[in-house]
């Protein structure tokens, strides 16, 4: 039977994309999961059983679809199963009382069918290869990913490899020389030799902590390099990530993440190389304890054997578990963010104590896997001593059988169990490893499917226009916009939410986007200002495709003023310059006066040396908003994008903030949060349910009294 393979979901809403990649795994195949999460999902978060259906025929399967009863399931092939709250799960075998379930939140477990049953959301699919399925291999897999981090400290591990083969010298011959201390001057009484001997013993033991304190700092500068580089990497992929990355997934989460690579360093200098010598370590006892007696060797090493094949069994099912659990605990560390985040809201509405109990159930959630976590653990910490102990035991019995017998002496008996001994600590350690593997599996698991995500193509060299192009001439854009016939959507396979749309914007040209909350304004505003992709059709600036201008030159061109005022710890200065050093200070000052900010700044201590709170706290909400918007401006933009950038600003202040917009010529394209601000714009587009109903300029649209634009001003 073929195997199915176990993913979780790294976020909320993932798991009917999930299981459809538990599918094509079964089948052999495994595109990317944020392929296949891209395309199942239709608005950004939520996955839709239609969506689902269409991805699986996209990928090259026969479907078959049941909305009807629970009892028309039959399982000869992984099954998806919608349940309520809009989650799924495949089922994989089916038995008497029970199914066995794929849960992308908890891993592989045995449920109930009258359980599931009473879950069940009268939805499923079943899907079969067609001729038109193709087999994707994996483009990055765990092993993959485990070889390319190793490969930059490969001379590091080497040194503390060969150092841990010298080191086999004196492990090896310390035993030996107990045989010849008991044997030949013990009971010999050869008292010449005692403190020669003793005396090489103590310069093996001298020579094995210099090389052990050499290797160990070694292994700590690979670790802190192997650390410092893939943290680095990672961070540097993140910030080239598109701004729907930052949409589908939590802040929290994302900082979790970059924290991993510490542990996986970790993993793959210190566990991996000691892990290495441990293997090297038994085969050479191994060899040397068959010299001396065969018998006891087999013995010894056949309960090693069997103590190193048992933890595996446990350290096998721990595996989706430990995935179980670091999701779990993810997410009751992004409850608690947020919580924090928004305790403002929560005092103020009395909501303390439902937040906690919100917060406490998710902690739950994670003690309890937690717990489960634990039993396998205290056996794979109890199992390796107990099996050790009875080998002890069995040695003893054996030894002093074959000692009573003649068969060896006891300085060999010695020797042999010291070997035994100094055998299975290296067992143990190799146990441990595994288990580390499986938990460090779902760590690099998490770290792969952030660097599995394509870049932002602004980011992509390939793409960009080269610096070498650039000239004191073109280091800005004109401000000159065409987009022809866009549409967007966050599924090819659902209703797009932005349709055909076109415009025309010469520099200088001032737009307003206006319509009913939900009429795709703001999504609209972050395709044309390159923070989403459309789906279709194109955006030019300066004739030129969005994707191929270079980045520095377009975000140096183009200033977006969003709804949310983002304000981190630092000066009023860096605030407004986003730590743009080469920005000039009266340029500062003039962003500051053309956003009426600049008295309020000067009065501060300090003034634009002056501190802010994190989030900008000792700033009003207005004050804030023309902080942000002397932000846009301090750049010199071609182009503003503004989305309702003046909604917390009294009228007279809205009005003087405009005029100053339209005195530096750029092109203006805003999402009117006053109707009155916009009646000279050169072009007013009304849009409803993303498409547009209406365009024209003020005195063209008021004459249609049946039209959006009258109704809405009419209201305002």
């Amino acid at each position: 039977m073929k195997r199915t393979p176990v993913f979780l979901e790294s976020s909320k809403g993932e798991s009917g994309a999930i299981c459809l990649a538990m599918v094509l795994g079964h089948f052999g195949s495994f595109p990317s999961l944020n392929v296949i999460k891209s395309a199942c999902s239709s608005n950004g978060n939520e996955i839709l059983s239609e969506n689902l259906l269409q991805t699986a025929i996209a990928f090259g399967f026969n479907v078959k679809e049941n909305s009807n009863s629970f009892e028309e399931i039959s399982v000869d092939s992984p099954v998806i199963v919608k349940l309520k709250g809009n989650k799924y799960v495949l089922i994989t075998e089916e038995h008497k009382n029970f199914f066995i379930v794929h849960n992308p939140e908890k891993g592989l477990e045995k449920v109930k069918k009258n359980q599931l049953k009473s879950s069940f959301d009268y939805w499923s699919l079943q899907a079969s290869p067609s001729d038109e399925f193709k087999i994707i291999k994996q483009s990055n897999t765990f092993t993959n990913e485990l070889t390319n981090r190793i490969k930059p400290n490969i001379k590091g591990i080497l040194f503390v490899l060969i150092s841990g083969l010298i080191l086999l010298t004196p492990a090896i011959l310390i035993p030996s020389f107990n045989k010849l201390f008991f044997d030949d001057i013990i009971i010999l009484n050869q008292k010449q030799w005692f403190y020669p001997m003793l005396s090489i013993l103590g310069i093996f033991v001298i020579f094995g902590c210099l090389l052990v304190y050499l290797q160990q700092w070694i292994l700590l500068k690979v670790e802190l390099k192997s650390s410092l580089i893939e943290s680095t990497k990672f961070v540097i992929h993140v910030f080239k990530l598109p701004y729907d990355y930052f949409f589908n997934h939590s802040n929290a989460e994302t900082i979790k993440r970059i924290a991993l690579n510490n542990s996986v360093a970790t993993l793959l200098t210190r566990q991996l190389t000691t892990t290495v010598l441990n293997f090297i370590t038994i085969i050479f006892y191994g060899i040397v304890m068959l010299k001396y007696n065969w018998l006891l060797s087999i013995v010894g090493v056949a309960i090693m054997l069997f103590n190193l094949f048992a933890l595996r069994y446990f350290s096998h099912k721990r595996t989706a578990l430990n995935q179980s659990l670091f999701k779990k605990k993810q997410l009751t560390f992004n409850v608690a963010t947020n919580g924090i985040k928004q305790i403002e809201t929560l005092k103020a509405s009395g909501a303390e104590n439902d937040f906690f109990a919100l917060w406490s159930s998710h902690l739950i959630g994670a003690i309890n896997d937690d717990q489960k976590l634990g039993v396998s653990n205290r056996i794979l910490a109890v199992l390796p001593e107990f099996i050790s102990q009875i080998n002890n035991v069995v040695i003893l019995f054996l030894g002093g059988l074959l000692i009573m017998s003649g068969e060896i002496t006891v300085g060999v008996f010695l020797a042999l169990q010291s070997f035994i001994s100094n055998f299975s600590s290296p067992v143990k350690n190799i146990v441990n490893f595994t288990g580390q593997i499986q938990l460090n599996k779902s760590n690099i698991n998490n770290l792969l499917d952030t660097t599995q995500e394509p870049i932002d193509v602004f980011c992509d060299d390939n793409l960009k226009e080269s610096i070498d192009n650039i000239s004191t001439e073109n280091s800005k854009l004109s401000g000159k916009l065409e987009v022809k016939n866009i549409s967007f959507g966050y599924s090819q396979f659902s209703p797009p939410l932005i349709k055909n749309f076109s415009l025309t914007a010469y520099p200088g040209k001032r737009i307003a986007l206006i319509g009913a909350s939900g009429s795709g304004k703001s999504t609209l505003l972050k395709v044309l200002s390159g923070l989403y992709s459309p789906l279709s059709g194109e955006i030019n600036f300066d004739d030129k495709p969005i994707h191929t201008l270079n980045k520095d030159v377009f975000r140096n061109s183009v200033s977006i003023v969003e709804q949310d005022s983002f304000f981190f710890t630092g000066t009023v200065s860096d605030n407004i310059t986003m730590w743009n050093r080469s920005i000039d200070s009266s340029k500062i000052i003039q962003a500051a006066k053309d956003a009426k900010i600049h008295s309020i700044v000067s009065q501060r201590d300090g003034g634009y040396d002056s501190k802010m709170a994190p989030g900008g706290k000792n700033f009003s909400g207005g004050q804030k908003q023309r902080l942000d918007i002397a932000r846009s401006l301090v750049t010199e933009p071609s182009i503003l994008f503004l989305d309702e950038a003046t909604s917390a600003l009294d009228m007279e202040t809205e009005k003087f903030v405009m005029n100053n917009f339209l005195k530096r010529s750029c092109t203006t394209i805003t999402i009117a949060h006053r109707l009155s601000t916009i009646k000279d714009f050169d072009e007013i587009i009304v849009l409803e349910k993303g498409a547009v109903i209406q365009r024209g300029d003020h005195s063209h649209l008021i004459e249609d009294k049946n039209g959006l634009y009258y109704n809405l001003l009419k209201n305002s």
